[in-house]
C-alpha cells in the first residue's frame, strides 16, 4: 500500500497543517514585515487562509497548503478534486487568493504560484503526470502527481525557509521582489530569472 492509499486522519492532517501555517507565518513576518490577520470563515470558502498587510496598508491575500508527502515522493500532490462523492472542486481550482504557497516541510521550500497560473499549468501537467487518489476517513481527493524540479521550474518564486524561522530566507530583499524574483530549490543550484514584474 503506498502513502496515496494511505487513509488520513483529519486531525493529523490538521496538526500538520497548522504547523507549516505557523511556520509560513512567522517567516512572512520575518523577513517582510507583513502584519497579518487570519481569514474569516467565508474567505476561507473561497480559498482564503491570511490577509496580509503591508507597511503602506496595502492587503494582499494567500492560502497556504503544506505537503508533507512530497518529501519522500519527490512529488507534490496538485489537489484537483477535494470530494469525489459530490464532485467538488480541489483547492488547485478553488483559490482565490493573490498566492498560494506550497509549503514541503522536508526540504523547508516554499513553492509560491499566483492561482490563475496555476490552473493554466494544471491543464497541461493533468496530460503528462500521474492522476493519484488519497483516501480519507469518508472520501477520496484526487490530484496530480507533480515532481518536484517542474514545480520549482515553473513557481512564480521558490524560497527556501528555515526550520528556525525568522532567519532570513534567500533572495529577497522587500515585499516587491515576490513577484520579480524566484529562487530555484537548492537541489538544482541557485538559479535566478525575472517572471512578469508586479506589485504583490
Amino acid at each position: 500500500m503506498t502513502e496515496q492509499d494511505t487513509v488520513y486522519e483529519f486531525d493529523q492532517q490538521l496538526r500538520r497543517g497548522n504547523d507549516g501555517e505557523a511556520l509560513l507565518d512567522a517567516y512572512l513576518r520575518a523577513e517582510f514585515g507583513y502584519r497579518i490577520k487570519p481569514a474569516s470563515r467565508d474567505q476561507q470558502r473561497q480559498g482564503i487562509d491570511r490577509l496580509l498587510f503591508n507597511d503602506r496598508g496595502e492587503c494582499r491575500t494567500v492560502e497556504y497548503k503544506t505537503d508533507t508527502t512530497a518529501g519522500r515522493t519527490g512529488n507534490l500532490f496538485i489537489e484537483t478534486v477535494s470530494g469525489d462523492a459530490i464532485g467538488r472542486s480541489g483547492w488547485a481550482y478553488t483559490c482565490s487568493a493573490t498566492w498560494l504557497f506550497l509549503y514541503v516541510p522536508n526540504w523547508g521550500t516554499v513553492f509560491v504560484f499566483q492561482p490563475i497560473q496555476l490552473r493554466a499549468l494544471v491543464r497541461q501537467w493533468l496530460n503528462r503526470y500521474p492522476v493519484k487518489a488519497v483516501a480519507n476517513p469518508d472520501y477520496y481527493t484526487y490530484g496530480v502527481l507533480v515532481p518536484r524540479i517542474v514545480i520549482a521550474e515553473s513557481a512564480e518564486f521558490v524560497s527556501i525557509v528555515d526550520e528556525t524561522v525568522g532567519q532570513r530566507g534567500v533572495g529577497y530583499t522587500n515585499d516587491n521582489e515576490l513577484a520579480r524574483r524566484r529562487v530555484s530549490a537548492p537541489s538544482h543550484g541557485t538559479r535566478r530569472r525575472s517572471p512578469n514584474a508586479g506589485s504583490v
